[in-house]
């Protein structure tokens, strides 16, 4: 059964608020000198509309609250007949409880759909569009709203009004495109939107356009071009499975198609779109805008310029998208076709999605926003998934997860039989890379595979989803890898000392130093520290050993090989796991832990650094000039003759003792570990007076 929607008109309708005095001041805010609103201001403080702080000043970018706001509505309006409702957090014993039912008698306040008015929080720039349009009685505007970088994030609930009040005039946008819609209003803007509000004579400035003009207009033949439709325009029902075009159209109204199979706009400006004839598809090419689109039957869209896409309506089939699209809302068990030239910033399947399909055919998501259990199938692109409710199915792993409200991580399922060995969590070719360019920059690509370096070879500004491949043919040659978003591992089999350098990466799986050409061992350099502060597993070194260098830290690097090793940057833990006598932690290294595995029994290592902990249970000995600052384990550490042993602590045989004065009392101290470089004591007392201590203690 279909769920029903409840759209209470969130409307919130704010009550943008201001600091509201009961008197008008007649004296003029100390702190609007030169503020672009100085004008207005002076004139509604003067007014009585609004009035400044005590201190004389009218601090003209603070916030204003829902319940200020609304006392100002009702004063510049002259609103005064009291409406009655219930709102959950204003009683009436609230200071501005009879405003607030002015605002509900007026018509431009309804609440939130909890049932509460939240008198007291700053009203937002989207609350102020909703509240003003109410106020003036505007129609919703879409298209309006769209022109706005930011369209895709203004809340379906206040779209329309944006439009409206930026269509009037009464409300603008920020010089980068923006509406900014949940941006706090403030004491400012309310009062200038409120001037334009009060003093709106409801004609809007054109721009000049010789496009002919129509009311509404119901299209009978296969085409229209040039027109201007103030209302409706209907695509009748009598043009069957015909195609039509419509060129350089406006319709200011909706776009009602009731019949055609392919209805192809070039250029067009369409407010909104409804989708009223089955199985048909709609075009948007060139520079076409759609504002918002809805479902009464199924159909399917392609090309590009739709804004928002809104699925409430249950159908027996699938609506099949795709196209470029801002944002889709899936508010019904519907099941919904992504195809492969399906690009979609966010969808957002709602609460009323409950046993819903969204099939993907390679389409890509930005943002996927969960709030019922859904089922995802087919193979494609998700970036972003949040997660709000539990047992969601997915054969797609997303880029990246977040859960909200306890919601479990999605079940993931395999493909269907006809995507049989398709890793679902891409959408993206491997790419091989031989002899012919140096650099290969940009794209997203599955697995990628180095083959030759041809001396050297450079990969920047790419994703890989798969695993990196650095081939045994690249031999001794050098691969420089700048700017990587890698999720899989990291395979080096081939590289010279100064090979495989990371520099501003992010690598999700192990890196594994495989090389085992003309028995040398291979370079790996971390040129700064993000690369190795983003490297989230583990640097694996086997058959020919690595010499690994750079800045930052690395989280856990594993030996397995008896062949060189020289570790030249910090290390939070550093585990060796075969005996090896070629494994050396340079100076000014600093590793904070060092296991020796059991394997690794007889080992001789070379310490030049700092080692804050060795753990070992076995026998080892420790060359080099370095420094060991604790040592764990049961094993036995013989150090070098260079090689300095910390003091870990000093026991003393007895802590107190009582001695007749005269007499003498031996102490003797411990020093931990007994194979520390400096095991020498000194003693001294700190009263004299009382006692003293000899070299023997």
């Amino acid at each position: 059964m279909k769920k029903k929607r409840i759209c209470m008109a969130l409307a919130a309708a704010l009550s943008l608020s201001l600091a509201i005095s009961a008197t008008a001041l007649a004296a003029i805010p100390s702190d609007i000198g030169g503020h672009w609103a100085q004008g207005t201001i002076i004139q509604w403080t003067s007014n009585g509309y609004i009035a400044g702080y005590p201190d004389g000043t009218f601090k003209p970018d603070n916030s204003i609250t829902r319940a200020e706001f609304v006392v100002m509505v009702n004063k510049a309006m002259g609103y005064n007949k009291r409406g009655n409702a219930y709102f959950s957090d204003v009683s009436a014993a609230h200071w501005a409880y009879a405003e607030i039912m002015k605002g509900v008698e007026a018509g431009y306040i309804t609440g939130n759909g909890d049932g509460t008015f939240r008198p007291d929080a700053p009203v937002t720039r989207q609350e102020a569009a909703v509240m003003i349009s109410k106020i003036l009685g505007l129609d919703q505007d879409y298209a309006s709203a769209a022109k706005y970088v930011d369209y895709r994030y203004i809340p379906s609930w206040a779209a329309g009004y944006v439009g409206a009040v930026s269509k009037a005039g009464i409300m603008t946008g920020y010089p980068d495109g923006d509406f900014k819609s949940d941006r706090v209003l403030t004491r400012a803007e309310s009062v200038v939107s409120l001037d334009k509000t009060k003093n709106y004579d409801g004609k809007v400035e054109e721009d000049k356009d010789d496009r002919e003009v129509f009311e509404d207009y119901r299209l009978t033949s296969s085409s229209l071009s040039d027109k201007i439709i103030k209302g409706d325009l209907i695509i009748s029902s009598s043009l069957s499975n015909r195609n039509v075009s419509l060129d350089n159209v406006k319709v200011e109204g909706k776009l009602i198609v009731e019949g055609g199979k392919t209805v192809t706009a070039d250029d067009c400006e369409i407010s909104e779109l409804e989708m009223n004839r089955s199985d048909v598809e709609f075009d948007a090419t060139g520079r076409t805008k759609v504002g918002k689109t809805t479902f009464e039957k199924y159909g399917k869209l392609s090309g590009s310029g739709y804004s928002r896409v809104i699925i409430d309506e249950e159908f027996s089939s699938y609506i099949e998208l795709d196209a470029n699209i801002d944002y889709v809302e899936l508010d019904a068990d519907t099941n919904v076709r992504l195809l492969e030239n399906c690009a979609i910033e966010t969808f957002e399947a709602t609460k009323n999605a409950d046993n819903a399909t969204v099939n993907f055919n390679k389409a890509e998501v930005e943002d996927m926003d969960i709030y019922d259990a859904i089922r995802i199938t087919g193979r494609g692109d998700i970036n972003n998934m949040t997660v709000y409710k539990s047992g969601v199915k997915s054969s797609i792993r997303p880029d990246h997860l977040d859960r909200r409200n306890g919601a479990s991580k999605p079940d993931y399922t395999s493909t269907s039989s006809g995507d049989v060995g398709y890793n679902p969590g891409s959408r993206y070719d491997d790419l091989t890379i031989r002899r012919d360019e140096r650099t290969y920059s940009g794209g997203r690509y599955d697995d990628v595979r180095v083959m030759s370096a041809d001396d050297w070879v450079k990969l920047k500004n790419m994703t890989i989803y798969g695993d990196l491949t650095i081939d045994e043919d690249v031999e001794n040659g050098d691969v420089y890898l700048d700017d990587l978003d890698i999720r899989g591992h990291v395979y080096i089999y081939g590289g010279g000392q100064n090979t495989v350098s990371f520099e501003d990466c992010e690598i999700g799986g192990n890196i594994y130093a495989r090389k085992d050409y003309r028995a040398t061992p291979v370079g790996i350099e971390f040129k700064d520290s993000y690369s190795a502060e983003h490297f989230d597993g583990t640097l694996v070194i086997e058959k020919n050993g690595a010499i690994v260098k750079g800045a930052g830290k690395l989280d856990n690097v594993n030996v397995d090989t008896d062949e060189i090793v020289d570790i030249d940057i910090n290390v939070k833990n550093l585990y060796v796991r075969e005996k090896t006598s070629k494994l050396t932690i340079t100076a000014e290294t600093i590793v904070d832990k060092l296991g020796i595995s059991s394997s690794s029994a007889g080992s001789t290592i070379t310490n030049n650094g700092t080692i804050n902990e060795l753990n070992t249970s076995q026998d080892i000995k420790v060359d080099g000039s370095g420094t060991i600052k604790d040592k764990t384990g049961s094993g036995t550490v013989t150090p070098g003759v260079d090689q300095k042993i910390s003091v870990k602590g000093v026991t003393l045989n007895e802590t107190t003792a009582t001695v007749e004065a005269g007499n003498t009392y031996q102490l003797t101290a411990t020093v931990q570990p007994t194979n520390a470089t400096n095991t020498n004591v000194t003693w001294s007392s700190d009263k004299t007076d009382i006692a003293t201590v000899d070299a023997d203690g």
